[in-house]
């Protein structure tokens, strides 16, 4: 455990899926930031903003998270903007992560900048020569690109000249005209300003300057310009040296915003690296018999019915009736433990989703299938002894022959029919083994002849000794149920 609430993770497990989407938004941030200095002539300065995605990242979580945002931004960055701008994002992610790394462990600042200096300027400009040095026409543009950056700042920076000496000419030989103006800004303020003393020195030292200022010499940007162009000229020498004083401008900037905005996500969202595996529950699943006292089934503010006293055992089915906007799929909610009643009562987690927990399968499977083959769908969110490759462990080969999909193992899933996404997303379930099985209206969509199948498989889950709950408004389906339920006057009532 670190200091302000950072936690440590080991390296090699695997990356969890709020990691990964963590690491997809900065990376994305850090891009937006990317794109948008490539439109600015003070690009070297406001990329120092796409150092803290990755500042972020560093401080919340451990590295190889840092890896994976590096190279999310970096892929992106080259397709969108080219190798040139891709290249930014490495001096991003290495000040970034040390930075990052420097405000989780509490480092102090001469040993953050002792990092920064040797390992951070280091390895940027051994990266920069070296690419720079090999690939001769990106050089050439990327030398051209500076230059003609530099030339955009150098006509501000002229223009900015010429206004200053043509204001303090223009105040030296009207000074009467300077006292009126600074006669005016003090009575229009003074009522308003909390410290009119420190408002009339403010006005004199600024009248002051403009009167007594000296002219700017004209040559002041002739010689910038002589710099920039024999730095560019041996850029061997001027990109190391250029990086060094970056790097030391760039490492106190991201600290200083860094710890504040690292800060205040921890505090908005919570600590990062918390225990949020899905295939390490917190305890065993074991959703049945479940126990449901007399209690109000509500949506919102809105109460639906009452239910005096549900009792659903292991082995048992039960069908679910009621009219469209009844409260049927709130209480599957209810039973799956989605939905948080008090009044209800299981031996253990319901452990939606997980082995020997519950199965929820809905009326349009798919939304519930994610694999591009059968295959991958079935294995999706188990562990990796369930199978691998293209070849299916003998559970897999069961799941899929008892939910009639032999020989279907490589089809893609978009090529299947409605029914066979619904017994594809049964197998599942079948290759989880769940003790309770919730079906929302999952025959609704299908032929008579695929619901027939569909029904025959939900059964077959309560023979086996799982309880399942399964929502219908189709009547002949009534007739595998062991119990009917009704949602009739406000009431769940035994049919």
């Amino acid at each position: 455990m670190v200091s302000n609430g950072w936690q440590r993770r080991p390296e090699r497990e695997t990356l969890k899926p709020s990691e990964l989407a963590e690491a997809a938004i900065l990376a994305d941030l850090a891009l937006v930031v990317v794109v948008v200095t490539r439109l600015t002539p003070l690009s070297a300065f406001t990329q120092v903003l796409g150092c803290l995605p990755f500042a972020i990242l560093a401080m919340r979580h451990r590295l190889k998270v840092v890896g994976v945002g590096f190279w999310i931004a970096f892929i992106l960055t080259f397709l969108l903007a080219g190798y040139g701008q891709a290249l930014k994002v490495i001096v991003m992610v290495v000040w970034g992560s040390i930075v990052g790394r420097s405000i989780r462990n509490k480092w102090g600042w001469g040993r953050t900048l002792l990092w920064s200096m040797t390992l951070g300027w280091a390895t940027t400009s051994i990266i920069t020569l070296g690419l720079v040095y090999s690939l001769s026409r990106f050089r050439e543009l990327w030398l051209e690109v500076i230059g003609n950056q530099w030339e955009g700042i150098s006509q501000i920076l002229s223009l900015i000249v010429d206004l200053a000496n043509s204001a303090t000419g223009f105040f030296q030989t009207n000074p009467l005209l300077l006292v009126g103006v600074s006669t005016a800004v003090v009575v229009s303020q003074w009522r308003e300003s909390k410290r009119p003393v420190l408002l009339v020195v403010t006005v004199l030292v600024i009248a002051a300057a403009a009167f007594f200022a000296p002219t700017i010499p004209a040559n002041w940007i002739s010689t910038l310009d002589t710099v920039v162009e024999t730095g560019i000229d041996k850029w061997w020498i001027s990109v190391p040296v250029a990086e060094f004083v970056f790097g030391l401008w760039m490492t106190h900037i991201v600290r200083r915003l860094g710890t504040p905005v690292g800060n205040q996500i921890q505090r908005t969202f919570g600590p990062a690296d918390t225990s949020d595996s899905i295939d390490k529950p917190s305890s065993t699943p074991n959703p049945v018999p479940i126990s449901l006292a007399p209690t109000m089934v509500r949506t919102g503010d809105i109460d639906l019915y009452e239910i005096d006293d549900l009792r659903i055992d292991p082995g048992e089915f039960v069908v679910l009736t009621g009219a469209n906007g009844a409260g049927k799929s709130t209480l599957l909610k209810i039973l799956a433990g989605i939905d948080n009643y008090p009044t209800l009562t299981r031996p253990g987690d319901a452990g939606l989703g997980e082995q020997s927990g519950t199965a929820l399968i809905g009326q349009r499977p798919e939304s519930q299938v994610l694999g591009a083959r059968v295959i991958d769908d079935l294995r999706w969110g188990l562990q990796a002894e369930n199978g691998n490759g293209n070849k299916p462990s003998t559970a897999e080969s069961e799941a899929l022959t008892l939910a009639g999909l032999s020989g279907f193992e490589l089809r893609e899933t978009s090529t299947l029919s409605g029914g066979e996404l619904q017994r594809l997303v049964i197998a599942g379930a079948i290759l989880r083994n769940p003790k309770l099985v919730l079906s929302d209206e999952s025959t609704s969509m299908l032929s008579p002849d695929g619901r027939v199948r569909v029904m025959e498989l939900l059964r077959s889950f309560a023979d086996s000794g799982s309880a399942v709950v399964h929502i219908t408004h189709i009547e002949t389906e009534l007739e595998y149920a062991d119990r009917v339920l009704r949602i009739e006057n406000n009431m769940l009532v035994e049919q």
